[in-house]
C-alpha cells in the first residue's frame, strides 16, 4: 500500500477561486459538477485536489495520460478505473489536508481534523450521569 498526501495553502476567496477553476480542467465532467454544487470553496477544492491526486499517482505509475483515466462507480458507490481493474484507490480529506491510498488490493483510509468540542452540547443528549461522567474524565491533548 502506498499513501499519498496535499497540504493545502490556506487562500483568500479571489485566490482560492482561481485555483479551483484551474483544477477543474484535470478532472471528470462529473466532478467538476460536483465542486459547483459545494457551499464552501475549500470543500469544492479538496474534492477537486483529491481526483487530481488520484489522477496524478495513476500517471505516474501506469504511463497512463491523466486526461484519459476514466473512474466508474461500482454497485456500491465505490469509484474504480475502468482500465486499470486491479488498481484499488480510497481517498479522505479533512481540514487541511487531502489523502489517497492505493494498493493492488481494496484499500480504505479516513482522516478527520481534530478540533476542541463544547462538551455543553453532551448536556442536551446524555443522561445526568452520563453527562458528570464525561466531565470527570481526564483532557487528553
Amino acid at each position: 500500500m502506498k499513501i499519498f498526501a496535499i497540504q493545502l495553502q490556506h487562500l483568500d476567496e479571489i485566490n482560492e477561486r482561481q485555483q479551483i477553476d484551474r483544477l477543474k480542467h484535470f478532472v471528470s465532467t462529473e466532478k467538476r459538477a460536483a465542486a459547483e454544487r459545494f457551499r464552501f470553496l475549500i470543500d469544492a477544492r479538496r474534492t477537486l485536489l483529491g481526483e487530481v491526486l488520484v489522477r496524478q499517482t495513476i500517471h505516474d505509475m501506469y504511463e497512463l495520460p491523466m486526461d484519459e483515466i476514466v473512474f466508474e462507480t461500482e454497485g456500491n458507490g465505490k469509484p474504480v478505473v475502468r482500465q486499470l481493474p486491479s488498481f484499488h484507490f480510497n481517498l479522505s480529506h479533512s481540514g487541511d489536508w487531502v489523502v489517497c491510498a492505493v494498493d493492488d488490493a481494496p484499500v480504505g483510509i479516513d482522516i478527520e481534523e481534530i478540533k476542541p468540542i463544547d462538551l455543553a452540547i453532551a448536556k442536551r443528549f446524555f443522561s445526568a450521569d452520563e453527562y458528570q461522567d464525561l466531565l470527570s474524565q481526564p483532557a487528553e491533548r
